[in-house]
This record gives C-alpha cells, structure tokens and sequence, in this order.
C-alpha cells in the first residue's frame, strides 16, 4: 500500500511541477512580448519626434504631402511589425505549451500503468498468499479429520 501512494504522490508532483511550467513559459512569453511591444513604442515615438523636427522644415505642399505619405507608410508597417510579432509569440506560446502537454500526457501514463501494474502484482501476491492460506488450512483440517477417523 505504501507503495501506491509514493506512486500516487511521484503523479501528483509530477502535475504540480508541469502546471509550474506551463505557468512559467506563459509568463515569460508575456514578457517577451511586452518587451517587444515597449521597443516597438519607443521606435514610434523616435518616429514621432524626427517627423516633428523635420516639420519645420518644410516649405511647400508637395514637400509636406510627401512628409505625409512617408509617415503613414512608416506608421502602417509599425502596425503590421507589431501584429505580426502579437501572432508569432502567440503560436510560438501555443507550440510550447503542445510540447509541454504530450510530455505531460506521456509521463503521466507511464506513471499510471506503473501504478497499475504495482496495484496488480500486489493484488496477485495477496491472492496468491490467501490461496496458500487457504490451502494450508485446509490440509491441516484433512489431516486433522484423518487422525480422528483413526483414533
């Protein structure tokens, strides 16, 4: 009996410890890509303040539409970096956490069939032993019944 619990324990931690993965690997997925989206607003506001400085430079219309169009080109394909890296850490996240999960799933039924094959080897030897018992007792009432019929 001892056993199957130690058995049953080994399974226990063994959830324990792949639910303290999974929550760490979300985690630092979280902040992977918090840092990129900071890098990705500083890289805006850097933007930002050159497109600013360079306003005052302007003279014409053409030169400020042409400012424009440069501009909003630059702030679409921010938009779409960004997108972009929001997707990629959310497929690189969902790989990590199948991994994690068949790894999970594996040892938690090789640890199940050792508990079940621990469970039915200790169900066959106490099996086995109440048979000897069993018969132990009775060879020991026939011979006992013998030594009556004789005396």
């Amino acid at each position: 009996m001892q056993e199957s619990q130690t058995q049953f324990f080994d399974l226990y931690r063994s959830g324990l410890r792949t639910m303290s993965d999974l929550m760490k690997n979300s985690l630092e997925t979280t902040e992977r890509l918090q840092n990129q989206q900071l890098q990705q607003v500083r890289s805006a506001l850097e933007d930002t303040n050159r497109s600013a400085g360079q306003l005052g430079d302007l003279r014409s219309l053409d030169e400020l539409l042409a400012a424009q169009a440069k501009l909003a080109g630059s702030q679409v394909q921010r938009t779409m970096d960004f997108w972009s890296s929001v997707w990629r850490a959310a497929g690189d996240s969902q790989i990590a956490l199948i991994s994690q999960m068949q790894s999970f799933t594996t040892r938690a039924t090789q640890d199940v069939v050792r508990l079940a094959t621990s469970q039915a080897s200790t169900l066959g030897s106490a099996a086995r032993e109440a048979g000897a018992t069993v018969r132990e007792a009775a060879q020991a009432e026939r011979s006992r019944g013998e030594q009556r019929k004789a005396g």
